[in-house]
């Protein structure tokens, strides 16, 4: 443990805290010395996550979807012949590639995506659209909510009931 975080007067959360802060920092540090376009996306995500930490469970997903919706832009664009006016009326919002929806579609059909990934990010648009959508104040508790973000797979990656599963066999 660092010299930083060594304190035997504090809390276990003061500790966790200040931990995540240096890693945070250390983080900020490798991804300034990284060169070029890779540094910049790196950065950018950086900026991004950084900024969901004070945001409140409806921002956080309007955020983080938004995000995702863009970045799906720029995987789309970076695939389609160099004609910027056609290309920019096929992302205005009544155009073919318009919406949050018919951007993970179409990306699925290009190959962009895999099908896990598309079924995720309908969720995650779902998810999105009760947050947006409804003026009552919501959060991630809410069972709605909960029953969508429960049903994510993010990519293929088991659900981690499966491997508590795992984990009690192994250990018992």
């Amino acid at each position: 443990m660092s010299e930083n975080i060594e304190n035997a007067g504090a809390s276990e959360e003061d500790l966790a805290y200040q931990a995540l802060k240096e890693i945070r920092e250390s983080l900020h540090a490798m991804v300034a010395q990284v060169p070029g376009a890779a540094g910049e996306g790196a950065r950018a995500i950086l900026e991004f996550r950084t900024a969901l930490t004070s945001e409140t469970d409806r921002g956080s997903v309007l955020m983080a979807a938004a995000f995702i919706d863009d970045r799906l832009k720029y995987l789309l664009m970076a695939r389609l012949v160099d004609d910027a006016k056609i290309a920019r009326r096929a992302f205005e919002f009544n155009g073919p590639l318009g919406t949050f929806s018919s951007r993970i579609d179409f990306s699925y059909l290009m190959g962009i995506l895999p099908k896990n990934a598309q079924r995720d990010l309908h969720i995650i648009r779902s998810i999105r659209n009760k947050f947006a959508h409804n003026a009552a104040p919501m959060t991630f508790e809410d069972e709605s909510i909960k029953s969508l973000c429960n049903s994510l797979v993010f990519h293929g990656v088991k659900p981690m009931s499966l491997y508590a599963s795992v984990a009690t066999t192994v250990v018992t």
